[in-house]
């Protein structure tokens, strides 16, 4: 969920123009209503998931590969999680 955001937020940021703006944070995404059950997910795991969509966007903004896509619902779904994070 928390990389759907930041690839919507990237594509927006490019679409205006403002692609230096592309950052890793997620404290902003963190903090809407309808996404509300990430708080109680661990701090770690959203950074990676933050990390990972950025390195995605800045590999895609050298032309190492093509931009992020949002993944859907019914997709496999993964995560990293480091040992003794959860």
């Amino acid at each position: 969920m928390l990389r759907n955001c930041k690839v919507r937020e990237y594509r927006d940021l490019l679409a205006q123009g403002r692609g230096t703006e592309i950052n890793q944070a997620y404290a902003p995404i963190k903090q809407a209503p309808d996404v509300a059950f990430l708080k109680d997910i661990p701090v770690q795991i959203l950074r990676n998931a933050a990390s990972s969509a950025y390195a995605d966007a800045e590999a895609a903004r050298k032309g190492i590969s093509r931009f992020p896509k949002v993944k859907g619902r019914n997709k496999k779904r993964s995560g990293i999680i480091h040992p003794g994070v959860v």
